[in-house]
């Protein structure tokens, strides 16, 4: 139940302070020598061809995949590979499964609304209204005929998702539906076959190595010092084949060093306390590490209540934000909530493509997190 004032008016909840959620993610370009990137595209097919082969297993199991099942696919991927890999693609390929399982259940949830509304709606004469629901009628009687045929299509649909949902059967293209759905109309999608070949092989394969607790900078498989150092720890088959640029346990540094430029306090805070996970990606014909860690909570003073948490938090002010329909409106506050100097503006355009709108918000961000510096940070 809402709290209202003795006026009326809806009470606010208390202000409080956020903890982070979730994972962080920094990226960078790594600048690769001829050698460093024949050894890591050589690398990613390899773990590709591995993972796409488990993946295909786990998807032909389905939910008669029991714990017997996953020890079998990891001891067999580590006689490949290495046990780190193998626990890497084998997770990779559960997880992959369960976003599909997810995704096909809110595909039938979509088919069911979808086919509840039209019957509703079918309900009702045309170009009548239903007195109690209010449900109009659809306008015409062609409209109405079409409507007929499409929820014949959404039923016999329906079916069909829902006896693979009972059998647990999912539908996987690793690399993506809508690259695979290109290449059968390259001539609408004015791509050349060369260049999506290119943009495949990129979508298919990558380098993934999960953080171990307790190793060298958090991970064996692919680690990263402070020092920007990139060791890679290559397959028995792999390491063989390159054995002049490894060391004696299979290990290749690359020439390229790895810089962040973003975030880089807070990842050298968790290399140091040996926590880390990564994943190696070609786009573009260029090659990107991408590290990933979860953030720790601040550390409160022991024993401070909500009261004495805000207080702190807002001793130094606060930054004021106001979405509008094209720019931030930033503003400077003190404890009081009163404005302090001189409004700020970012500018922002929300139109034309998908990735541009994600560019704009990222640049929104940025901007605010800039404008939030100089101010005082809470004293823990």
């Amino acid at each position: 139940m809402v709290e209202r004032s003795p006026s009326g008016l809806r009470v606010l909840a208390p202000p409080r302070l956020a903890s982070p959620k979730g994972a962080i993610s920094v990226k960078t370009r790594l600048r690769l020598s001829g050698r460093d990137e024949l050894i890591l595209r050589e690398l990613a097919e390899y773990l590709s061809r591995l993972a796409v082969r488990d993946l295909a297993e786990r998807v032909a199991l389905g939910t008669r995949h029991t714990a017997a099942d996953f020890a079998r696919r990891k001891r067999e991927l580590t006689a490949l590979s290495s046990s780190r890999w193998a626990g890497t693609i084998t997770r990779g390929s559960n997880d992959q499964w369960q976003l599909a399982r997810r995704a096909q259940a809110d595909h039938l949830r979509s088919l069911r609304a979808e086919i509840a509304a039209i019957e509703a709606r079918l309900s009702v004469a045309v170009g009548e209204r239903h007195p109690a629901s209010r449900i109009k009628g659809y306008p015409s009687r062609a409209v109405r005929a079409a409507k007929q045929r499409r929820l014949q299509r959404l039923r016999a649909r329906a079916v069909q998702v829902s006896v693979a949902t009972a059998q647990g059967r999912v539908h996987v293209v690793r690399g993506g539906r809508d690259l695979l759905r290109q290449r059968l109309h390259l001539d609408r999608s004015q791509c050349l076959l060369g260049d999506w070949r290119d943009r495949w092989w990129e979508a298919r394969n990558r380098i993934e190595a999960d953080g171990e607790a307790g190793k060298t900078y958090g991970n064996q498989s692919l680690r990263v010092g402070p020092d920007g150092v990139v060791v890679i720890k290559l397959p028995a088959a792999l390491a063989e084949r390159h054995r002049e640029h490894c060391d004696r346990f299979g290990r290749y540094m690359l020439d390229a060093r790895c810089v962040f430029a973003y975030r880089d306090a807070e990842w050298r805070s968790h290399i140091s306390a040996h926590r880390a996970g990564y994943t190696v990606r070609f786009d573009g014909g260029r090659c990107y590490v991408t590290a990933s860690f979860t953030p720790v909570a601040p550390c409160l003073p022991e024993g401070a209540d909500d009261a004495a948490v805000m207080a702190a938090a807002l001793a130094g002010g606060v930054l004021g934000v106001d979405h509008n329909a094209d720019h931030l409106a930033v503003w400077r506050l003190d404890v009081h909530g009163n404005p302090v100097g001189r409004p700020d503006r970012v500018d922002v355009d929300y139109s034309g493509s998908a990735s541009h709108r994600d560019a704009q918000v990222r640049h929104a961000c940025s901007a605010v997190i800039r404008a939030a510096q100089g101010a005082v940070r809470p004293p823990w």
